[in-house]
């Protein structure tokens, strides 16, 4: 064999090695499947060549060249599908990897075709290589070459976009595949006869060198475990088969030469020796292959350890947080530990441990709450990347996505919702590692054993932090309560001498009504109850309104002194609204109050400037304050306070007291208006009042007069009416009885109006009274309804009593006042029914009896029922069934049956409705 042939060989053992070993490391993972399945397809070439070179004929070399492109057209095919698995794309080229492995099992049924390869012959340096080829090979060639440099380039822009352990992964596998393609590449120029020796061939080897490396040092498809324990019982076996060949060979000698033992006592020593000591020797070897394999490792349990020293010394809530998640970073290597705690207000969490990050939010609305606790598990950024690439498009892959796009935003890697007793109560959100390794099983197993701890924890170190501030806010909110007790007792005892000046104040005014008392009154309050200097009081003038004049000032011995010292009275010293300019105008004009220090600012002029000083002095006034006089809504005066104080030491308390004063003063002013109203108004109303009564008087005395004038003849009317119906003045024709008749109904109708003025002359002058003897109410009844009937029957109305079943003992009534109250009731029911007719209801309660007029007539609106029984009152729109009607009937019914010790009302449920009018009286 040659050199060539001695490196496909060596080839062909590190591929078949390292694919069966990665394999096996990892049965279950896609990409360690496909990197044997690679790995396969790449021994099969190589073999393919070994077997051509060392071939003795054409016939076996040209079999072992098929064999050749059998593995480079399956090469094609699972390469891709193992780079597009790597960076993560399998989805994306689903139907591409199809496509490649249909084309590349075609390619490699036809390698045994001549249109693929037609003979081998000798080239060079070899004795059979392909000297014709079919007109397949350069599409296969250019095939191979596109995918192949294709998945390669792959690699090579994936490498571009990361970083950590997974950018080295990608740079040793861009830089192995390349020197193995572009090296294997090389035997491909014979084909072209072109005399160059395929001297890339040798570096194919330090393809599977390079990929070894990768996997040993970088991870690359985490086989390192396998690589670890397969190197230990290799130098284990090594050394023992080495120190046992020697111990034999030693031992023979010296047991057998020099003590002259047989080879089973110098079996059983070396054996001996080995049995002990080949244990210790295994853990020697071992901590020092981990020590190159693993020597970033991590030790778990002293992490858990920690934490769980932490979590249960720690109760106080910042230090418990920063703790665990410094911890966490440190031990773990992580770019970043964040720990999110619930927001008091508002929902969703808040980052309280990372000095970065502290106080990002997740909002209540943040699609990853529900997320976490409908999953209740920890979330891989990486898989869930993977899990989303296999979704088909829908509103969960849609809401995945944006979850997945915040938590790359926060640059998070791993997130371990926390919850206790059901409720999620932390969010733990873990950075990327800082070797750029992924998070291993060891990770996972730590964290779900320490989150419950880490819940409970948190939820007793928010417990003793709710207890510490409350503390702190309890006592906060005493201090703070003593204080405003404080200042509210002082304000109340304040306010107590306020109300009660006030309420001294209101009592001296109000104790008269003579106005000069009364304004005396208040200024004089400002020295005795206000405890100031003294007071000034301006009206506006109501005769002249453009002019102020002096009202009242305190009098007090100061005072007085003061006042003599002015040159004149006090009423020469007013001012003008108009030209003043006196900050008492100004209070007046504007309606605010005005403070100074100068009086003389208040009064002058008209009181010259020089005796406003001197009195100022006298008195020792340092402020003075003008507090305008309201009225309602206008201006009325002003009243000038001389204070003992300083601007600066008058109090809110003073200015309420003063503004108190004067809006008293207003009150008090406009009620004295309104007496002085009041009693010129009582004076017109008495005058009008006795007019009035003369009036009345001469009314009353004219109706009495006019009614009994009016009733004698129409009685004589009557009378012969009466006679002439009745045939007494001879037969009449039918024409002449009928007009009689209706002479008669008017004189009969004129006479009860001529009864009903008189009954209201007699109520309104005092002299209505009762004549009261016992009746049978149902013979009154009777007695009226015959005498309607005949007016009834002119109208087609039906007419009925209904006469009680129980027995209605008499009643002490007054016969005719009751007869004209059953007769004006019949009467109107009969004026406003046009259709139907009227029934009368007499029922017996147990101490009274109640008489009924229901009629189906046009009715009555219920706001105007109450109305009707009032004097001259009608109802609405019914004077064009009875025009002549008085409004005095029911008036009168009312009187009548009100005398009874009774009552009378109306019922009616409407216009068009009928109506109900009842009388109730008493049975003695």
């Amino acid at each position: 064999m040659n050199a060539f042939a001695y490196s496909c060989l060596i080839t062909i053992i590190f591929t078949v090695v390292i694919g069966f070993v990665v394999f096996f490391g990892h049965k279950k993972q896609r990409l360690n499947q496909l990197w044997l399945l690679v790995s396969i397809f790449t021994s099969l070439w190589i073999v393919g060549l070994f077997g051509s070179v060392i071939s003795d004929n054409s016939q076996q070399a040209l079999f072992w060249q098929r064999i050749l492109y059998i593995g480079t057209a399956l090469i094609t095919a699972a390469f891709f599908h193992y780079v597009v698995v790597l960076i993560k794309k399998e989805l994306k080229y689903r139907r591409v990897i199809v496509e490649l492995y249909l084309v590349s099992a075609t390619f490699a049924i036809l390698s045994f075709t001549k249109i693929f390869i037609v003979e081998v012959a000798a080239r060079t340096y070899f004795s059979y290589w392909p000297v014709e080829t079919g007109i397949v090979y350069p599409i296969f060639l250019f095939y191979f070459a596109v995918v192949v440099f294709y998945s390669v380039y792959l690699i090579y822009k994936e490498y571009r976009v990361t970083d950590g352990l997974r950018s080295k992964q990608l740079l040793y596998m861009f830089i192995a595949s390349l020197i193995g393609f572009v090296g294997g590449s090389t035997n491909f120029v014979l084909d072209f006869n072109l005399n160059i020796y395929p001297v890339g061939n040798f570096f194919v080897a330090f393809y599977a060198i390079i990929m070894a490396y990768a996997i040993v040092r970088y991870r690359l498809m985490d086989i390192r475990l396998v690589i670890s324990r397969s190197l230990l019982y290799l130098i284990l076996v090594a050394f023992v088969t080495t120190i046992f060949t020697f111990l034999t060979f030693f031992t023979a000698t010296v047991f057998n030469d020099v003590l002259g033992a047989n080879a089973i006592l110098t079996t059983f020593f070396v054996s001996l020796i080995l049995v002990l000591s080949l244990e210790p020797l295994k853990k020697y070897i071992g901590k020092n292959t981990d020590k190159i394999f693993f020597k970033a490792r991590i030790d778990y349990q002293n992490v858990l350890r920690m934490i769980s020293e932490i979590i249960s010394l720690e109760i106080d809530l910042n230090s418990l947080t920063y703790s665990v998640a410094k911890i966490l970073k440190e031990e773990l290597k992580l770019t970043k530990a964040i720990l999110f705690l619930p927001n008091k207000t508002g929902g969703g969490f808040t980052a309280v441990a990372d000095s970065v990050q502290v106080g990002t939010r997740v909002t209540k609305n943040h699609p990853l709450l529900p997320y976490l606790k409908k999953y209740r598990d920890l979330i891989v950024t990486e898989e869930m990347e993977r899990e989303i690439a296999d979704l088909p498009e829908s509103t969960e892959k849609k809401r995945m996505q944006l979850i997945l796009d915040e938590l790359q935003e926060l640059d998070v890697s791993l997130i371990v919702p926390v919850f206790v007793e059901g409720e999620m109560k932390s969010i733990l959100m873990l950075g990327k590692k800082l070797s750029g390794e992924i998070f291993s099983k060891d990770d996972f197993d730590l964290l779900e054993v320490f989150s419950p701890q880490l819940g409970t924890a948190l939820e007793k170190a928010k417990l003793y932090k709710e207890v510490k501030d409350f503390n702190i806010k309890l006592k906060e909110e005493v201090k703070r309560a003593t204080s405003k007790l404080r200042v509210a007792n002082q304000d109340l005892g304040e306010r107590n001498v306020f109300l009660e000046n006030m309420q001294s104040i209101t009592s001296l005014i109000t104790r008269t009504l003579d106005f000069k008392k009364v304004m005396q009154g208040i200024v004089n309050s400002v020295s005795e109850k206000l405890k100031y200097i003294g007071g000034i009081l301006l009206l506006v003038d109501e005769e002249q309104p453009n002019q102020i004049h002096i009202e009242a000032i305190t009098e007090t011995p100061l005072t007085k002194k003061a006042i003599k010292l002015l040159p004149g009275s006090l009423k020469e010293f007013g001012d003008n609204l108009s030209t003043g300019t006196t900050l008492t105008i100004k209070a007046i004009k504007t309606g605010d109050y005005q403070m100074g220090a100068s009086f003389a600012d208040f009064v002058s002029p008209p009181v010259p400037k020089a005796i406003a000083v001197t009195i100022q002095k006298l008195l020792g006034v340092r402020t003075a304050i003008a507090v305008p006089i309201f009225s309602e809504d206008r201006i009325v005066g002003a009243i000038i306070f001389g204070l003992s104080r300083e601007q600066k030491q008058i109090s809110e308390l003073d200015y309420n007291m003063m503004n108190a004063l004067a809006d008293q003063t207003g009150i008090v002013y406009k009620n004295l208006e309104l007496v002085n109203e009041i009693k010129k108004t009582n004076e017109k109303l008495q005058v009008a009042n006795r007019h009035l009564k003369d009036l009345d008087e001469a009314k009353s005395e004219f109706m009495s007069i006019a009614s009994h004038q009016l009733r004698t003849p129409l009685s004589g009317i009557m009378g012969y009416l009466s006679m002439m119906s009745e045939g007494d003045f001879g037969e009449m024709t039918k024409e002449q009885t009928h007009i009689i008749q209706e002479l008669l109904d008017a004189s009969q109708r004129l006479i009860r109006m001529v009864n009903l003025f008189l009954n209201v002359t007699r109520i309104e002058a005092g002299r209505f009274k009762l004549n009261l003897e016992k009746l049978d109410i149902i013979k009154v009844i009777q007695d009226q309804i015959k005498t309607m009937r005949p007016t009834t029957a002119k109208k087609s109305l039906k007419l009925e009593f209904k006469i009680p079943t129980v027995k209605i003992p008499p009643l002490e009534l007054d016969p005719d006042k009751i007869k004209d109250v059953v007769l004006n009731l019949v009467d109107n029911a009969i004026k406003y029914t046009e259709k139907g007719g009227i029934t009368v209801f007499l029922d017996k309660k147990p101490e009274s009896v109640v008489v009924s007029v229901k009629d189906t007539g046009v009715g009555i609106d219920p706001l105007e029922a109450e109305k009707l029984f009032s004097k001259f009152v009608r109802g609405s729109g019914i004077s064009r069934l009875s025009p002549d009607g008085s409004g005095l009937g029911l008036f009168i019914a009312r009187k009548i049956v009100d005398a009874h010790k009774g009552k009378i009302w109306v019922e009616s449920e409407g216009a068009g409705k009928g109506s109900t009018f009842k009388f109730e009286l008493p049975i003695k």
